[in-house]
């Protein structure tokens, strides 16, 4: 019995391949990645994500024509990586001090590993993205609709529509995550993220009053 249940588990290991299984089964592929993957192939994924996240976050901004489409795509490609492990470093830092108030049991190894595929889903859009960028930039950073490019007008509805779709489902990943990887529930996993980000909020508003106030006499 206990060698065919561990025969089970490596047929299971076998099919968990986490750029696939995230999207499905993202407390399965966290515990996979937490159990059999170094801490090389969380960086890699930080690293990925970065670069990906770099060029998403550029849609609708003035960086074109200011900067010609190889400076952009260069710009970002270095700065990416280092956004990618920024983000991944501190976000978990956050989210595993917050966890601990709710009976979390993560180290902050475990939770850098985990948040670390937790960006995955940029990782697909971000072909998408590219193309639509480097064929037509017009579209990409001012949503301006060009006579005669329809295609790629229609590329840039879609990529926009999925991007929201994506961007929504990545919470919910983040959140099972979370949930695994501190081994609580899933509404402690959701107040141990959405907290941060509202003490955040209310930070800078708080700063923003402050300096108009000071500054502007309001």
């Amino acid at each position: 019995m206990c060698k065919m249940n561990s025969f089970e588990e490596m047929k299971e290991k076998d099919q968990i391949q986490p750029f696939f299984s995230i999207w499905l089964n993202p407390k399965k592929t966290v515990r996979f990645v937490l159990e059999e993957k170094s801490i090389g192939y969380a960086i890699m994924f930080a690293i990925l994500s970065g670069i990906a996240g770099s060029f998403i976050g550029i849609l609708d901004t003035e960086l074109y024509p200011m900067l010609p489409i190889w400076g952009i795509v260069l710009l970002c490609t270095l700065l990416g990586p280092i956004f990618g492990l920024l983000s991944v470093s501190v976000s978990s830092l956050v989210i595993w001090l917050f966890g601990k108030l709710f009976g979390g049991q993560a180290t902050y190894k475990e939770m850098f590993k985990g948040l670390s595929i937790g960006g995955i889903p940029e990782i697909w859009l971000f072909p998408f993205m590219f193309i639509w960028m480097a064929f037509s930039p017009v579209t990409y950073f001012k949503n301006d609709i060009v006579p005669g490019d329809v295609s790629f007008t229609i590329i840039a509805v879609v990529a926009s529509i999925a991007s929201i779709v994506i961007g929504i489902w990545q919470i919910v990943i983040n959140v099972a995550i979370v949930s695994e990887v501190h081994r609580f529930s899933t509404w402690r996993a959701v107040l141990t993220i959405f907290i941060p980000g509202l003490i955040l909020v209310i930070t800078l508003i708080m700063i923003v009053g402050i300096i108009l106030v000071v500054f502007l006499g309001l």
